[in-house]
Parts: structure tokens; sequence; C-alpha cells
């Protein structure tokens, strides 16, 4: 079975919908913790779908 941290990783490169990136981060305060870095990182990314996708997780796992 894969860590959470390995499956985060593999979700930043995906450009993962928010709904999961919000789910995950849902799970637990560590995975909480990873999903907004994750969410943070891909604010960064030239991909507009990426920017939204991590605005909107963010706005939900930042409350």
């Amino acid at each position: 079975m894969r860590t959470a941290p390995e499956v985060l990783r593999e979700l930043r490169a995906l450009a993962t919908p928010f709904l999961a990136l919000r789910q995950i981060g849902k799970r637990s305060p560590g995975l909480r913790r990873e999903a907004i870095r994750t969410a943070r990182g891909l604010m960064r990314s030239d991909s507009r779908s990426a920017r939204w996708i991590a605005r909107d997780a963010l706005r939900e796992l930042e409350r």
C-alpha cells in the first residue's frame, strides 16, 4: 500500500480534480497539510485549470 505523501505526489503530477484533493484533505490532519501544500504548489502552475482546482481546494481546506 502506498503512503499518503506518495499518493499526493502522484495527484500533484496529474493536477487532480479539486474534489479528490478536498476529500483527501479531509481524512486526517496530516493529509490535510499535504493537500494544502499540494494545492499551493498547483497555484504556481502555468495551467489555468490547475490554478482553478488549487483555489477551490484551498478555499475548502483552509476553513
